[in-house]
């Protein structure tokens, strides 16, 4: 029988962004987050001047469980239709079990 993970909150947050400074502030950014191939969360778009989210939401897992979370924007070049890959990581459930490590 396999250990079941409860989280109850999300923090996600892109760190060392290298990119100029936009003025702009149309919401462009969203993370996906899924487990085990499975889309269970898509965040609020934000703009590119904060790349940070925070989720109140329930979420299960295994720690053999595959976690994705997947950050990407709307781009103009492609008419604000196709995402584009902004970061991406892909581990396992029981990397979640230590809460001071950063995955990115």
């Amino acid at each position: 029988m396999s250990q079941i993970i409860s989280a109850s909150s999300i923090d996600v947050r892109a760190l060392e962004d290298s990119s100029e400074p936009s003025k702009s502030q149309k919401l462009t950014h969203v993370f996906v987050l899924k487990i085990d191939g499975t889309k269970v969360l898509e965040s609020a778009k934000v703009p590119r001047e904060s790349l940070v989210w925070k989720q109140q939401t329930q979420l299960r897992f295994t720690p053999s469980s595959t976690i994705s979370i997947i950050i990407h924007r709307k781009s103009r070049a492609f008419g604000w239709q196709k995402p584009v890959l902004v970061a991406e990581y892909n581990g396992r459930g029981m990397d979640f079990l230590d809460i001071g490590k950063h995955l990115f």
